[in-house]
């Protein structure tokens, strides 16, 4: 389940603690160092757990650095989780923080984590965009070696991601001797290590691989790292299995699966992951209910303006009344009425849209909770919640419950049933919501997205017109798109 490749994030995030706990200390201080120490005995669940409180007592007490640095960490955690998508997402928002903070270390080591998610997407360009903002800040001082050791490290991903192995290789011994030299963790080796494991095994060279992957285990054993311990064991059964020997590949496959079941808690990270969820949502019904109130302000001092023009109008009607002033009204008036038709037209339509938005085909489910085990609900959530995280999957037009159903390898009604469980609603409105997570996302990233017009973001996330991206937006935010972006920018203070 866990790739290997947060442990340097991990690592340099617990580089940053801020100063020692004192009777002084703030709530969310000390919620943060409970949570730290869970990470060090790698009860993640936990500490996500901690994190989260964390991060709301950061929130109370203004405490911006507390808040990103927690951020991090929950990225952190998702990774380790193997959900790439949400760790990237939390890891950016981390970082767009700390860059409003000009604190230029938490800029480093999210950079780095950044480049690192991207590369285990497979997201080569986008890899090198914020691989090359991470070298262009180099803080000093006491972390100077973990950033450049950082640097030299994701430089070999890259070429990793590349296909240019022998260079990738050559860096990954690169990055092993300057942590030996500059006497970081021991734990820095097998890290390089594993990665050459895992180039050795595109590659095919089965019996190097082996060879190091054994190195690995016994090395992350000793230092009693159960993450490394891991990954190791599951480098050796793929091995094995594409040498062909069966038996090796069912041993250490063996190993691997209850060396992960002592160390992740699976049930209880996806029981935590919804707190956060709850927690994000009643951020984001706060911050709408902050922007409608500018709304409401900002109408109503329109409509005062719009009160004293009138009366200028109806003054200077009075003053000329003329046959074609009487004329103007008349074609005023029928456009008036042919504006009203069709907002009367766009409601009905809105109406139509709402009521095929909220149809989904509902097999009898009454008796579903007692045909699956707590065991198949488990694997059925992470297999949905999989998949709702794939952008790529979920903006396709198309995408309907039936695909979901074919993606995590079960029937409609049994994946309805979870989400409904799971979720409190129905699937038309899990997608919606998703899908205006990410539009939300893009309406805000002016780096990535500044150029694209509103429209080709709601193509770009599963909509195929404008009045039921407006709706679903309008449902979920109780604002318009263009209005949402308008308020987003002025909070932020960017021109």
């Amino acid at each position: 389940m866990k790739k290997l490749d947060t442990l340097l994030g991990y690592m340099l995030f617990l580089l940053v603690l801020p100063s020692p706990l004192t009777a002084s200390a703030g709530q969310a201080l000390m919620l943060k160092q409970k949570a730290d120490s869970l990470m060090k005995v790698e009860n993640y669940p936990q500490a996500l757990e901690y994190y989260i409180k964390a991060m709301e007592h950061a929130s109370d007490e203004s405490d911006r650095h507390i808040y990103i640095v927690s951020t991090g960490y929950v990225g952190n955690i998702y990774s380790i989780f193997g959900d790439n998508n949400s760790s990237v997402r939390y890891w950016l928002k981390s970082y767009v923080m700390a860059r409003q903070e000009n604190d230029s270390l938490q800029q480093s080591m999210l950079l780095a984590n950044i480049v690192l998610g991207y590369c285990r997407q497979g997201e080569l360009q986008n890899a090198k965009v914020y691989f090359e903002l991470e070298k262009a800040i180099r803080p000093s001082g006491p972390h100077a070696n973990e950033m450049s050791y950082a640097i030299i490290y994701r430089e070999a991903l890259i070429l990793g991601l590349e296909k240019k192995y022998d260079r990738a290789i050559a860096k990954h011994l690169e990055a092993a001797a300057f942590a030996h030299n500059n006497q970081m963790h021991p734990a820095c080796q097998v890290e390089q290590d594993s990665e050459i494991t895992r180039l050795l095994l595109e590659q095919g060279r089965l019996d190097e691989a082996i060879a190091l992957a054994h190195r690995c285990e016994q090395e992350a054993e000793r230092l009693g790292n159960g993450d490394l311990q891991v990954n190791a064991l599951r480098q050796l059964a793929r091995a094995y299995a594409q040498k062909g020997n069966q038996q090796e590949a069912y041993n250490y496959g063996s190993r691997f699966l209850k060396k992960n079941d002592s160390i992740y808690n699976v049930q209880k990270f996806y029981h935590v992951r919804q707190e956060l969820a709850d927690y994000e949502n009643r951020q984001h019904s706060e911050h709408v209910t902050s922007l409608n109130s500018k709304l409401i302000y900002s109408h109503l001092a329109i409509g005062i303006i719009g009160v004293f023009l009138l009366i200028l109008a109806v003054f200077a009607f009075v003053i000329v009344r003329t046959n074609r002033n009487l004329k103007s009204t008349q074609i005023l008036l029928i456009n008036k009425n042919q504006e009203l038709q069709r907002s009367d037209d766009r409601n009905r339509q809105l109406l139509a849209n709402y009521l095929n938005d909220h149809h989904e085909d509902a097999a009898d489910q009454d008796d579903l909770s007692a045909k699956l085990s707590p065991h198949q609900v488990n694997v059925l959530q992470h297999r949905i919640i999989m998949v709702m995280e794939d952008i790529e999957k979920i903006s396709n037009p198309a995408f309907n419950l039936k695909m979901l159903a074919d993606a995590v390898g079960s029937n409609t009604s049994y994946v309805s049933w979870v989400i409904n469980d799971t979720y409190g609603k129905n699937f038309k409105t899990l997608l919606n919501e998703r899908r205006i997570q990410e539009a939300c996302r893009r309406l805000t990233d002016r780096e990535h997205y500044g150029n694209k017009t509103i429209q080709s973001i709601y193509e770009g996330v599963g909509y195929t017109n404008a009045v039921s991206f407006i709706s679903a937006f309008k449902k979920i935010n109780g604002m318009t798109p263009s209005s949402y972006q308008r308020h987003f920018f002025e909070d932020s203070g960017e021109p």
